[in-house]
């Protein structure tokens, strides 16, 4: 028997089983990006924790050539699971500032505004 052409082939199921293994270890990563209030609860509500929980999350991910875009979005939804009130009033705060352009910022250096004056 001639080994080239099983040499082949293997290389070729070797390469198709870590594609589709790499495919499902991100879909579950984003899966569990996206319940980061359920994470909190399995926490105990420990922040610290959460967050090398996240941290973890997100390292993977890169390793596998990917990243989150929604990554604040699922990452205010944990930490408003969190049953400590001053660190929920400390993370609206954050929020609020998040959505509010700076004093220092303007609307010119936007590059969002920049896009719609170049639309026009």
């Amino acid at each position: 028997m001639d080994s080239v052409p099983n040499g082949v082939c293997l290389i070729h199921v070797i390469i198709r089983e870590s594609h589709l293994d790499t495919n499902a270890t991100t879909s579950s990563i984003r899966m569990a990006l996206t319940v980061l209030d359920d994470a909190m609860v399995a926490h105990g509500h420990d922040i610290k924790s959460f967050n090398l929980y996240v941290q973890s999350l997100i390292q993977h991910l890169v390793a596998c050539g990917q990243q989150s875009d929604d990554l604040l979005v699922n990452l205010f939804k944990g930490y408003k699971a969190c049953v400590d009130h001053e660190f929920i009033w400390y993370i609206k705060q954050k929020k609020r500032l998040q959505r509010k352009p700076s004093a220092h910022s303007h609307a010119a250096d936007d590059p969002c505004t920049q896009q719609v004056h170049r639309m026009r």
